[in-house]
């Protein structure tokens, strides 16, 4: 089974803005919260 394309789509862009964030931020993006 596969799960719906909206999702996955979601998930591929879910994966390539954290993969962003964490490479701006040091790849601490997604191990530690943003500082306020």
């Amino acid at each position: 089974m596969t799960p719906p394309p909206d999702l996955s789509r979601r998930q591929v862009l879910a994966g390539a803005a954290g993969a962003a964030g964490a490479l701006a931020l040091g790849g601490t993006a997604d191990a530690a919260p943003a500082p306020a």
